[in-house]
């Protein structure tokens, strides 16, 4: 079936590298790099870092787009770039890969997690319903894995629970249980985002708020919720009774 089809997940590194693809539809990857055989590769979906985005505190590094291999040849870099003659790869192996048209997907896949992105591999099928890059390698959401855990536990929780400041601010809470002493609101965080100095700042106000106000904050990270959930639950389940 096509959307079984295979396809390289590779990395856009400037803005340079997306006019050269968009103006005349190629991608150079190193030949020590790109596509093994084997792979049976049909299909290349570009990756953008987080340095296209505009504002980096608001947005997240994404994949928008994605195209059928039409065509891979061998080229040195400088034949492909020759205006880099002191380019320390002027002279190496590259491959490049053509293509008839670029596809934009339906929807963005975030990179929300700031999980590293080099170059991997996954399916048409997975491209075409991911909606972030967690999501292509195999890897479930951290807010899915707790999201069945806490239902396989039976605790009641809304996720994606709204809370309104009164001067209009709008907080969107990951997960929210009622069952408890007091409201407690559980957040999945990213090790890389989180660990930013604008978003930490972001959700010390934002935790405030809510403490002030009468809920509970438990902070999770997406390592601890990968390899010990049923450590979070129990640090849930704590939070509960209020202990």
């Amino acid at each position: 079936m096509a959307e079984n089809k295979t396809v390289l997940v590779a990395v856009l590194k400037d803005k340079r590298d997306l006019g050269i693809l968009k103006k005349h539809l190629w991608y150079r990857i190193p030949a020590s790099h790109g596509p093994r055989p084997h792979r049976g590769v049909t299909h290349i979906a570009f990756y953008q870092p987080l340095s296209f985005a505009r504002n980096s505190n608001h947005s997240f590094s994404c994949v928008r787009c994605y195209a059928k291999i039409k065509k891979i040849r061998i080229f040195k870099r400088i034949e492909l770039l020759p205006g880099e003659h002191s380019h320390p790869n002027a002279q190496k192996n590259y491959l490049k890969i053509s293509f008839s048209k670029l596809i934009r997907l339906k929807h963005k896949i975030t990179n929300k997690n700031r999980m590293r992105v080099v170059f991997g591999y996954t399916t048409l099928k997975k491209l075409l319903k991911a909606r972030e890059v967690i999501e292509l390698f195999g890897v479930p959401p951290i807010e899915n894995i707790l999201a069945r855990a806490l239902r396989k536990t039976g605790i009641p929780s809304r996720r994606q629970h709204i809370v309104m400041t009164p001067s209009g601010k709008r907080y969107i809470l990951d997960f929210a249980v009622f069952s408890g002493k007091k409201p407690l609101n559980i957040e999945c965080d990213g090790e890389k985002s989180h660990s930013l100095r604008a978003q930490r700042h972001k959700d010390i106000i934002r935790d405030r708020y809510l403490r002030k106000n009468g809920w509970k904050v438990l902070r999770l990270m997406g390592k601890e919720i990968i390899n010990d959930t049923a450590g979070c639950i129990r640090k849930i389940k704590r939070a509960l009774r209020g202990a």
